[in-house]
């Protein structure tokens, strides 16, 4: 009887190991030309409200310009409410945290 030895010829990493998938979404999420459209895609959406803004700026219709809908900055939670106040004369990260921790409870 013949004793064959078969070589191994290839070896299919992807099935051997399935979270080498991630690393290939990673290398594809890191394109340049990935990047570049995700930053044209930013640049479009900003150009796009700032013109939506300036079309309806001049606009008379009490629906756009109901008070309502528009707030004040003094209006916002974090201005209003101590607890959502933002820490500023905390020395250290631990005295921050019992800072927002008694102001949270």
């Amino acid at each position: 009887m013949i004793n064959q030895h078969d070589k191994l010829r290839e070896v299919s990493w992807n099935e051997l190991f399935r979270w080498l998938v991630l690393l290939r979404a990673v290398r594809i999420a890191l394109l340049a030309r990935v990047l570049v459209l995700g930053a044209m895609g930013l640049v479009a959406t900003t150009l796009g409200w700032w013109a939506i803004d300036y079309v309806f700026s001049a606009s008379t219709d009490p629906v756009v310009h109901g008070a309502e809908w528009q707030t004040t900055m003094s209006d916002w939670l974090w201005n209003t409410s101590p607890e959502f106040s933002i820490v500023t004369s905390a020395q250290s990260a631990d005295a921050l945290f019992r800072q927002v921790a008694t102001g949270l409870a």
